[in-house]
This record gives structure tokens, sequence and C-alpha cells, in this order.
């Protein structure tokens, strides 16, 4: 890493099989209003916000990687409550140009590039994928990939009620007893379709990524 640069941590996503739905009109409606959505909650961290460059596909800026893991999470779960799939890159970034406040276009710098190719492997199946790069150790990358697969393998055998349990639980704070009470079910239930969708694992994998994320970004700063 040169000395005085800056690093910052693009997040990129693109939907999966949009060219199959029947429905397109409702495909980009729902993914337009989660993108929105999610600058809105995620104003504070967000150096560039959400942006969508082409019909599929978005990118944005923060400075962390614990903060870019945090987004792909709950951008995740929420497109996938809403039967939408997306994937995405993850990279660590340094810009040669100034950071745009106002949309995720226009920046040039090294890792950008990188984290794309990332986006475009067509031979992973992976929804989650990293650009570590610099300092960082390539096994590093390549475990935070692992997991990835992990996190992917797990959500792709999930049913929608599953989904739509799993995302209040993981990315929006939500306690059973308070998702029990908004769905008119008992806490029972909840832990029932918890644990089918195998949630100790699966949490447990993205602490695994936010402890590799949090460890870099101290090494970063």
């Amino acid at each position: 890493m040169r000395a005085g640069s800056d690093i910052l941590v693009a997040v990129m996503g693109d939907l999966v099989g949009s060219e199959r739905q029947i429905d397109r009109a409702r495909l980009h409606r729902v993914f337009n209003e989660i993108v929105d959505a999610e600058n809105q909650r995620a104003a504070g961290i967000l150096a560039s916000p959400l942006t969508i460059t082409l019909g599929d596909e978005f990118q944005g800026l923060v400075s962390t990687l614990a903060e870019a893991i945090a987004l792909v999470r709950r951008l995740r779960l929420t497109l996938l409550a809403a039967d939408v799939e997306c994937r995405f890159a993850i990279g660590r970034v340094i810009l040669s140009s100034p950071v745009n406040p106002e949309r995720a276009w226009n920046m040039m710098g090294e890792g950008l590039a990188e984290t794309r190719d990332r986006l475009n492997e067509k031979s992973r199946s992976t929804a989650y994928r990293f650009h570590l790069g610099f300092d960082a150790d390539p096994l590093l990358e390549r475990l935070m990939d692992a997991v990835g697969s992990a996190l992917t393998r797990t959500e792709r055998g999930w049913t929608m009620r599953q989904r739509t349990v799993m995302l209040p639980l993981l990315a929006l704070g939500r306690s059973v007893e308070g998702l029990s009470k908004d769905l008119k079910v008992t806490p029972r239930a909840i832990y029932k379709v918890r644990d089918a969708a195998d949630y100790d694992a699966y949490r447990s994998w993205w602490e695994d990524l936010e402890a590799a994320a949090n460890a870099l970004d101290q090494r970063g700063r």
C-alpha cells in the first residue's frame, strides 16, 4: 500500500437471471425501491451512494470493509425476501480521482476494475466475491470467498418463509419475540423456521467475515 493512501471499499451488485424474468417491470421496480431505501438507511456510511449504472447493476463506496459487509448482508437478504437474486463484489480501492458524493460515477483508481472483474466472473456461482488487494494476504481473500460460497449454498436452500424470517433477525435487528408479535405467531414458530434455515451456522459465517473485515480495516488505518 502506498504511504498516505486512503483505502475505500467499493460495493458492486448485479441482478442474476433478470433476462429470464417474466415480469421485468416488477423486477426493476422492486430493485430500484430496495436500492433507494438502502441509500436512505445507510446514508451515514456511504461515501458515494449506491448508484444504478445499468438496468441490472449498481455500485457505491463506503469507508471500511466492515461497513461493506453489513451493507451487502442487508441488501442480499432484502432482495431475497423480495424473490430477487443478486450477486455482489466487495473490493478495496484507492481512488486517483475525487470521491463523487452525489453518484458513484466518473471515479478512477486502483481496485475498481479488479472488483468489477470479480463481480463478472462467470465460473463462480457464489453471491459474494471479494477483492482485497494491496497488503492483504491472498489466502485471506480465498477464505472469505469460501465463506461467501457457504452462505450462498445455505441461502439457496431457504423457502420464502425462511427468507422473510432471516431478513429481520439478521439484518434489521429484530428479536424473535418482536418478530413473532409482528407476524402474529408464537416465538416457538419463529425458532422452528430459524432452525430449519440453519440460522446458527449462517450467522457464525457472517461473524467470521466481520472479524476478517475488522482486522483488515484496522491494518489499513
